[in-house]
This record gives C-alpha cells, structure tokens and sequence, in this order.
C-alpha cells in the first residue's frame, strides 16, 4: 500500500495543476488561513443550542433558495455562521435571526460585500414571509452587517467543503489525464447532499474542518463510485467489520443517489472497485498527491465523515420514530 506522502515533484505536474488554478501553493494558502479562522482552542464550542442552530441553518437555506442562489451557497452561509457564533459570542444573546438576514445578503452580493447595506429590502421581504413577527429595520440589518464583518475578519470567502472538493477534483483529473473525468464529476456534483448534512447538522470547529470534511467526502465519494475498494481507506486500528459497518451507516449512498434527508434507510451494500488492484493502489497515491495528505490522513478523514454522517442519521431516525 502506499507509504507517506506520494510526492510526483515534476514540473510539469506543478504548472498543470497552477494552469488549473488548483496549484500546490493554494491549497497551502487554504489550510493556513482555515488554521487560522478554526482555532484548536475553539474545538467543541458550542455557543448556541442545537435546536437554535438548526432553525437557523433552517431559515438561511429557505432564504437562499427564495432568492435564487445557488445550493452550495448554503455551505458558505453554515460556515460564516459557526464562525461568527464562536468569535462574536461572549456569553450575551446576539440577534439570531438578523444575523441570518445579513449573512444570506453579504453572500449575494457577491464582490460588494464590503459596501453593507445595499439590497436589504428584498431579503427582509422575503424574511418575513418565514417569520411575521420579525421586522427588523434596514439600520439594524447593516449595523448586524458590519458586525459580521468584524467578527470574522472581513473574510466572506472562506474555503468551503465545495471549493476544497473542487480543486481536489481538478488535481486529480490532472493526475489520471481526465480518463476518470466523468465519473469525478458525478462525486461533484452528488457529494453537495452529503455535504449539506454535514454543516446543517453540526458547526464546523477545528475538529472537523472544511478541508478534512472535503477529503473524507472525495474518499468515501470513489469507493461509492467503485473506484477504490472500501478497504483501502480502511482506518488505523479499526477492523474490516467494523468499517464496513461505518460506511453502511454513514448513509453515502443513499445521498449520492439524491437524497439529503437524514431519516432515510441507509442503503445496507458495500459497493465493489471495479478496477484491477494494481489500478486502485495508484489511485491511492495518486489521492494522496491530491489532497496534498497522507494516507493516513485521508484514512482518518473518512472515518470522521462517515461517523458524522451516521450520526446525522441516527439522530434524524429518533427524531421520526424510524425502527429499522
């Protein structure tokens, strides 16, 4: 199996991946500044209670879809909450759902996020429509904006689960010469559902954060699509039983096949690599160079994933009344 971290140090390799805008010194640039934003001190902070958050997540997503925007924005929207939550919250409430408010309106405006204020009065329009009693004015709606906006930095465009996945998906098209191109891009397009799971169901801390979430997602994604086989991803010390166990609750397939509910019946198989052994083992390195990781790493990442989707599962199963 492959050992530390596969290095194809080529030139012509670095100016592919740079041509792709997916060069070895972005990411670099991504896993400092999340390092930065998800601090270890942070990990398990939970400022709000769950049920808050979850509304929370609840309403932003009606309002982007209200609004158009596009599906992974809700990704972006779950991060700069749980950010703002933790930098911002110190042991005094702060108005939930005007926070919501300015961050669906910072998110789409795109490249004028730094002038606040412009284009409130739709969102607040559409606000209502969720909530009737909340008719927060537009100076509340901009001073909630600016103190977004200094809370995390003035930094809306954080690396999410999506923009991880996709330059990972970029690397390693370059690295197999596009021959896996289509079925990379159906792990794109179909690891939104699981993804959603992920930051709707929990805050994103420095435990589990975007990078490594988006890992375990491309891992879990090619064993899913029959390109690895599940042992390979198979984490330390964990036996074959069990990891199969894990991937069958994490529910993988089922949200690749479309589904984002998490009170669906995980889909009990474990899919089977359709390519040669000698095949898949590159593949691994080939993810190791990729996700500039280790195998290991890529290893734990999946597990991680795997455990926070089933217990998304789990919990949505007990919420219903779902007895299997």
């Amino acid at each position: 199996e492959p050992s530390g971290r596969f290095e194809v140090a080529t030139e012509a390799l670095s100016d592919a991946f740079d041509k792709r805008y997916a060069a070895d010194e972005l990411l670099e640039e991504w896993a400092t500044r999340e390092a930065q934003i998800y601090s270890p001190s942070l990990i398990g902070d939970a400022p709000l209670p769950c049920s808050t958050r979850e509304n929370s997540m609840a309403f932003m997503a009606g309002l982007a879809r209200s609004l158009g925007m596009a599906h992974g924005c809700c990704l972006q929207l779950a991060n700069l909450f749980d950010l703002y939550c933790v930098h911002a919250f110190k042991g005094t409430e702060f108005p939930t759902l005007t926070t919501c408010v300015a961050l669906v309106r910072l998110v789409k405006k795109g490249k004028k996020v730094n002038i606040p204020g412009q284009e409130t009065g739709p969102v607040l329009q559409i606000a209502a429509r969720f909530f009737p009693s909340f008719q927060p004015t537009e100076d509340e709606v901009i001073r909630q904006e600016m103190a977004v906006l200094h809370a995390i930095g003035w930094r809306i465009y954080l690396p999410s689960i999506q923009s991880w996945l996709e330059k990972f998906v970029i690397r390693l098209n370059v690295l197999t010469n596009d021959m896996l191109a289509a079925s990379l891009a159906w792990i794109l397009e179909k690891s939104l559902f699981p993804a959603t799971v992920l930051v709707m169901t929990l805050p994103t801390t420095s435990a589990l954060p975007p990078q490594r979430q988006a890992r375990g997602l491309l891992g879990l994604g090619l064993v899913s699509a029959g390109l690895i086989p599940l042992d390979g991803l198979r984490p330390p010390h964990s036996c074959h039983e069990r990891w199969e166990e894990l991937f069958i609750l994490s529910g993988m397939l089922g949200l690749l096949g479309g589904s984002s509910s998490s009170t669906s019946v995980p889909e009990c198989r474990v899919p089977q690599c359709v390519l040669e052994p000698e095949h898949s083992r590159r593949l691994l390195e080939m993810l190791e160079v990729t996700c500039a990781s280790t195998l290991t790493e890529l290893r734990e990442d999946s597990r991680d994933v795997a455990l926070r989707l089933g217990g998304a599962f789990e919990r949505g199963r007990n919420a219903t009344g779902y007895c299997p």
